[in-house]
């Protein structure tokens, strides 16, 4: 499925989409980009961003319930947030995404981003896109001192939650091949390998596996 976006993983607690664009999203050669340039705006004048994604497969995500506790909390990703999950970003992966790829992946109408924060601290995020009844996880990273603690796992969940909502059938990720504990978390959650991208990495020349996860009748 050659229009999936490229992922990788550091370990259970980081998967993420790499430069290469394979999905309809963001163009790669954009060093002033739209996205960047509202970042810039919304992080300037403290504004929150409130755009809908009525052209997207997320009409039943418009208003997600959040997932909260004494302690944590995980709602929608805002471009106000690209500052500290640019932090997370660098310290998880060997080629981190810019600030105008997250940038102009939260303005686009088929992806969205949510954040966990832990008393009012990103510790963690994931992005993910839906085109039709498709859907793929681009990015996921838990901040390298909050790891091993189900963050990752919460995040997955949410993310799965409301994708069955929006009666997505499969979504896809990839995931280095020698990286045991992200295979394992994904394996809980269902999703299975079903094909290999040779030297799938640059920075590294390791392969991909490609995992699905069905989501066709499991809806609540």
């Amino acid at each position: 499925m050659e229009h999936l976006v490229r992922l990788e993983s550091a370990d259970e607690t980081s998967v993420r989409g790499r430069g290469t664009r394979r999905s309809p999203r963001i163009g790669e050669n954009l060093a002033l980009s739209q996205g960047e340039a509202m970042v810039d705006h919304m992080q300037d004048n403290s504004c929150e961003d409130v755009r809908g994604l009525s052209h997207s497969p997320y009409e039943a995500m418009k208003r997600p319930v959040e997932h909260n506790d004494a302690q944590t909390i995980i709602r929608e990703m805002h471009l106000r947030d690209v500052g500290l999950t640019l932090e997370i970003e660098k310290k998880s992966f060997i080629a981190p995404w810019s600030s105008a790829m997250f940038g102009e992946t939260l303005v686009s109408d088929i992806s969205k981003g949510f954040v966990l924060e832990l008393g009012k601290r990103i510790v963690g995020y994931i992005i993910f896109y839906a085109v039709s009844v498709e859907a793929h996880i681009m990015n996921l990273a838990v901040d390298p001192l909050k790891r091993r603690q189900g963050y990752a796992a919460r995040l997955l969940s949410h993310t799965v939650e409301l994708l069955k909502k929006s009666h997505i059938s499969e979504c896809y990720l990839e995931v280095r091949e020698h990286n045991k504990e992200a295979i394992g978390l994904y394996s809980k959650f269902g999703f299975e390998v079903i094909g290999r991208r040779k030297r799938y990495y640059p920075e590294t020349g390791e392969d991909a596996f490609v995992m699905r996860l069905t989501l066709t009748g499991q809806e609540d």
